[in-house]
């Protein structure tokens, strides 16, 4: 019996297969090859069948859920161009019109943040690894590619006498263009269970 994250995703990728290939991969800058489109999300490379539109990691094996909305949702959109990037990165909560987000925000973040705590030099080296940038502020602070085209910033602040520690993602002010807003939470997600796991 399928649960609800099996069917969102088959969804997306029923959606997928009724876009043209070669639109999405002119639109996004991508190679449609004959095994598939190769596509980097966060700092790897992914593949989306030919066959099947199915997505598969690094390792050939079929990509976690949080992946695949991501990859779907960013290339299923209309238009012959990406998005242009406002070059503003702003928390998650600015991008939201419903009130009192910030507290659900800090509260998905607080068991990761936890677990990187006292651990600020392993995770600037897992950041480096994805191909992050120094920026913004905080005890670790990167901006990462999500996909070549599409940033976010991390920033992580370690415990103090006063303060918990604390993880925080910042999105470009026009990142709904790109992807709806519980994906850019996917993503996050993503992200964070990879960081974790290279720790």
């Amino acid at each position: 019996m399928k649960n609800n994250y099996d069917i969102m995703a088959e969804q997306a990728r029923q959606l997928f297969l009724g876009f043209d290939r070669a639109a999405v991969c002119r639109r996004a800058g991508l190679t449609d090859g004959p095994d598939g489109i190769r596509i980097r999300f966060l700092g790897e490379e992914h593949l989306i069948r030919r066959d099947d539109g199915t997505v598969l990691n690094a390792a050939g094996e079929r990509a976690s859920f949080n992946t695949v909305l991501s990859i779907y949702d960013v290339l299923c959109r209309d238009g012959t161009h990406l998005p242009a990037l406002r070059g503003e990165f702003v928390p998650i909560t600015a991008l939201s019109r419903i009130h009192g987000t910030q507290s659900v925000h800090e509260d998905l973040n607080a068991p990761a943040a936890k677990k990187f705590s006292g651990k600020s030099a392993q995770l600037a080296a897992a950041c480096r690894r994805r191909g992050g940038i120094p920026s913004g502020k905080g005890d670790v602070a990167f901006v990462l590619p999500v996909f070549d085209f599409f940033p976010v910033r991390l920033s992580f602040w370690e415990a103090d006498d006063e303060f918990a520690a604390s993880l925080q993602f910042f999105w470009d002010a026009n990142a709904l263009a790109f992807a709806h807003y519980e994906t850019l939470w996917y993503m996050a997600g993503e992200l964070t269970a990879r960081l974790l796991r290279e720790l």
